[in-house]
């Protein structure tokens, strides 16, 4: 701590015992963790909430973005969650739950190109470190269905109800839950080398 700010906190108690800037931010309310509790309970209104509270003080901070978009998805706000996690890639490109989610949603909403591009950088990033992980095994079938490839590729695992959890880490940020996958058939588009017309349902 610098000499001015020393003087600066001893001045203002000795005049009367305010709060320094400091002494405010320590006591500030982690709005985060409060949000991710609230979420839990199912209460996303009072989530969102905290988590809009949070980026008062951090507008710019990956992992709230991140955590409204889950919350924004659950609440079935889908446009309001993948503008939040844009917003989150924008501020960490490496943010390999927010591209999982982002593709689930793109692909909801039958952007296919869009989704196989966040699938394919999904992999990219976990490729390395959790190649076999049931989101990437996931991510790596739905990527072969949109590319007009054999069902084998997708192999016999279990499609995952959830996403990457919260407690992983990427490149320093937590990763959150991200929406489950696509429960309405989708057709490719036929452009980038895709067969017009695939369905892409397991009775494909």
């Amino acid at each position: 701590m610098s000499l001015l700010r020393r003087v600066s906190e001893g001045v203002s108690r000795l005049l009367g015992g305010q709060p320094t800037a400091r002494d405010m931010i320590e006591k500030r309310p982690n709005y985060l963790a409060e949000g991710i509790g609230l979420e839990k309970q199912g209460d996303l209104d009072a989530a969102l909430t905290s988590y809009r509270l949070a980026l008062r003080y951090a507008p710019e901070d990956a992992r709230v973005l991140l955590n409204m978009a889950i919350a924004l998805t659950k609440a079935n706000r889908v446009e309001e969650a993948i503008r939040s996690y844009r917003k989150a890639l924008e501020v960490e490109p490496r943010l390999d739950g927010a591209h999982y989610g982002l593709a689930y949603l793109l692909l909801k909403r039958g952007d296919t190109i869009g989704a196989e591009q966040h699938l394919v950088q999904f992999l990219g990033i976990v490729g390395a470190t959790d190649g076999e992980s049931k989101w990437a095994t996931h991510a790596r079938g739905t990527l072969a269905l949109l590319r007009g490839e054999t069902l084998a590729a997708v192999g016999d695992e279990e499609v995952p109800s959830d996403a990457p959890v919260r407690e992983a880490t990427v490149h320093p940020m937590p990763l959150a839950d991200a929406p489950a996958p696509v429960d309405t058939p989708l057709r490719a588009t036929g452009t980038h080398g895709r067969p017009a017309g695939r369905d892409l349902t397991a009775g494909a």
